[in-house]
C-alpha cells in the first residue's frame, strides 16, 4: 500500500521542483507561487509557535478564502495543532459555541471580523489570543491581541516532518440539523483521498486552472487547491461568490475546471443565451446535486459534466465515474479506489436489504487515515456513527443492477405512510402546490420511531389561512394513497439552523403530537 503525500508535502515537493509555478490566485489579481505558499506556511508555523501555540492546541480560524488563510492553515498544520475554521458570516451565539465546544485559546482572524468577535468576547472564558491577519484598527479586547505582522521575524519553522496522514489537518462543524452541531475531525490523509477521486482526475493536466469559491468552512475549499497541487496546476480563489460574475471571472483568468452548484447552474441557465455563450475556456464541470436541465447546461456552455456524493466526515463516497454519464439520475457508483470504500446498504437494524431496496449507505474506507477521526467532544456521537464497525452515512439509497447509487432521503426522514419507503421531499412537494402553501416539512409524527405515521407541518403564505381540514382534504384528493400522511399541523415558521438555513426537522419531531390534526378524519 503506497499512501498519498499530504498536502504540506506535495507543496514543499512542488517548491523545491517547480518553485515559481503558480500556485494560488485571487480574483483580484494577486498570484502565490508553490515556493512563496510554501515558505508562508513555514512563517505562520513560526510565528505561532513562538507566541505559545501548541500540538494539539484547536485554533479557531475566522478568515475569508485566499492566500493568507490557505498560509495559516498550513502553519497550524505545521505545529500539528487543529485548524478550526469557522463560518465568517454566521450569528454570534454560532461563534460562541464553535470556539466554545472546541475549547480554543487561540482564535486567527481576518480585521474585518474583528468586531464580530468583540461583541461575543464576554462569553469565551477560555479565549486568550487573537491573531488578527492585516493592519486594521482594533477595538479594545479582553485577550492578547497580535498582529499577524508583528511575528513575522519568528524563525520559520523548521522542526521535522511535515504532517503526515494521520494527523489532523481541519475540524469543521456540520449544520446543526439533527442536533448540535458536530465538531468533525479531519485528518489530512482524508483530503488527500478525496483530492484523487473526486474527479477524473486522468484528464486533467497543470495547465488547467480550477475555479474555487468554497470558504474556508467547507472541505471543499482545502481538497480542491490540493488536487491542483497534486497536478502542478493553478487554483482561481474567488472570497465572496457572486454568480453574476461567473463567466466574467472564468474568462478574464482563463478557468478551465469548476463545480458548479444546482442552484447557481440554473440561474446561469435562467439569463438570456448570447452568441458567446459557448466561447469561454471552461471545459470541466462537477455539479452538485446534477440539475434535470444538465443538458441544456452542457450544450449551451460546451462543457463536459461529472457529479459525486459524500460528506464532510468520509469526503466523497460515490462519483460519476467520467463524464456525461448515461444514468444522472443516480449520484454515480462508489468509488473503488485506491484509496476506495466499501459499503453495504442496511435497515434501521444493520441487516443488508434485498438488491434494489431502499436502506442506509454504510462505509469504511480501504485505507488508514482517509476519513474523519469522530466527533470533538462528542465520543456518544462518534460510537452511534461507527455501529457495528461501519460508519453510518445517515442518508437513504437504493442501489441500481449495475452499482449506481440513488439518493433518496435522510435515513432520519425517510417515511412509510403507506408502508413503502417514501422520500420525505416526496410528500412534501405535493403539500407545495397549494397555493396557500409557503413551505413544509413531513416528518414521523411527534414524539414516535414510527415511520408510518406522518406528520406534514405547513407554513401559510402571508395572508392566506388555509385550515388544517382544507389542506388534509387537498392531501386526500390529489396524493397517492400510498403516501398520503395521517397528520398535518400548521405552524408559524419551521425550525431552521442558524448557520445553513436548514430545516431542523429533529425539532419537529420532538414537537407534541397533539398539536398536529388527523388528516385522515378531516379529510374523510
Amino acid at each position: 500500500m503506497t499512501r498519498l503525500r499530504t498536502l504540506p508535502e506535495t507543496i514543499a515537493w512542488r517548491a523545491a521542483h517547480t518553485p515559481d509555478r503558480v500556485f494560488l490566485q485571487t480574483t483580484a489579481g494577486d498570484t502565490v507561487s508553490y515556493r512563496q505558499q510554501h515558505e508562508a506556511g513555514l512563517a505562520v508555523a513560526g510565528g505561532l509557535r513562538e507566541l505559545g501555540v501548541e500540538p494539539g492546541e484547536r485554533v479557531v480560524s475566522l478568515q475569508a478564502l485566499g492566500p493568507v488563510a490557505f498560509a495559516n492553515w498550513l502553519g497550524i498544520g505545521y505545529l500539528r495543532a487543529w485548524d478550526v475554521p469557522v463560518h465568517t458570516d454566521g450569528p454570534g451565539d454560532a461563534l460562541v459555541y464553535a470556539i466554545r465546544n472546541v475549547e480554543a485559546a487561540t482564535v486567527v482572524t481576518d480585521g474585518s471580523y474583528v468586531p464580530q468577535l468583540a461583541a461575543v468576547a464576554d462569553q469565551l472564558p477560555l479565549l486568550r489570543r487573537v491573531v488578527v491577519t492585516d493592519d486594521v484598527e482594533i477595538p479594545d479586547l479582553p485577550f492578547e491581541v497580535v498582529r499577524q505582522s508583528e511575528l513575522a521575524g519568528a524563525k520559520p519553522w523548521d522542526d521535522g516532518d511535515p504532517p503526515q496522514p494521520r494527523d489532523v489537518a481541519t475540524v469543521v462543524h456540520s449544520s446543526g440539523t439533527t442536533g448540535p452541531p458536530k465538531a468533525i475531525i479531519v485528518p489530512w490523509g482524508s483530503f488527500s483521498a478525496q483530492a484523487v477521486r473526486m474527479w477524473p482526475l486522468a484528464d486533467l493536466t497543470e495547465d488547467d486552472v480550477f475555479y474555487t469559491y468554497a470558504p474556508t468552512y467547507y472541505t471543499a475549499s482545502k481538497c480542491f487547491p490540493e488536487m491542483m497541487a497534486m497536478l502542478g496546476g493553478r487554483c482561481l480563489l474567488q472570497p465572496r461568490m457572486s454568480v453574476p460574475d461567473f463567466w466574467a471571472d472564468v474568462r478574464a483568468h482563463g478557468v478551465t475546471t469548476s463545480i458548479v452548484y444546482r442552484e447557481a447552474a440554473e440561474y446561469l441557465l435562467d439569463r438570456p443565451t448570447a452568441d458567446d455563450d459557448a466561447d469561454t475556456p471552461l471545459r470541466n464541470v462537477m455539479m452538485i446535486p446534477v440539475s434535470p436541465r444538465h443538458q441544456e447546461f452542457r450544450d449551451r456552455f460546451a462543457v463536459r459534466i461529472c457529479t459525486g456524493y459524500g460528506s464532510s466526515e468520509v469526503g466523497n463516497i460515490t462519483t460519476s465515474g467520467g463524464w456525461d454519464t448515461e444514468n444522472w439520475a443516480s449520484v454515480g457508483k462508489v468509488t473503488p479506489g485506491p484509496p476506495g470504500w466499501q459499503y453495504r446498504i442496511v435497515d434501521q437494524h444493520d441487516y443488508e436489504v434485498a438488491p434494489g431496496e431502499v436502506g442506509e449507505l454504510l462505509v469504511r474506507p480501504d485505507e488508514p487515515w482517509t476519513m474523519s477521526l469522530g466527533y470533538h467532544g462528542m465520543p456518544e456521537r462518534t460510537a452511534a456513527a461507527w455501529r457495528n464497525g461501519w460508519f453510518h452515512m445517515g442518508d437513504a439509497v437504493r442501489e441500481d443492477a449495475d452499482g449506481s447509487i440513488h439518493w433518496i432521503d435522510r435515513f432520519s426522514d425517510l417515511l412509510r405512510p403507506g408502508g413503502v419507503a417514501t422520500a420525505s421531499y416526496e410528500i412534501e412537494r405535493w403539500f407545495l402546490r397549494h397555493p396557500d402553501v409557503a413551505e413544509c416539512a413531513a416528518i414521523a409524527s411527534g414524539g414516535t420511531t414510527d415511520d408510518s405515521e406522518v406528520t406534514v407541518y405547513v407554513v401559510a403564505n402571508p395572508g392566506t389561512s388555509p385550515s388544517v381540514a382544507e389542506l388534509a382534504r387537498f392531501a386526500a384528493d390529489t396524493m397517492p394513497a400510498d403516501i398520503v400522511p395521517q397528520h398535518v399541523a400548521l405552524i408559524d415558521a419551521l425550525p431552521r439552523t442558524e448557520a445553513s438555513n436548514r430545516i431542523q426537522k429533529a425539532v419537529l419531531r420532538a414537537l407534541d403530537r397533539s398539536t398536529a390534526a388527523d388528516a385522515g378524519g378531516s379529510a374523510g
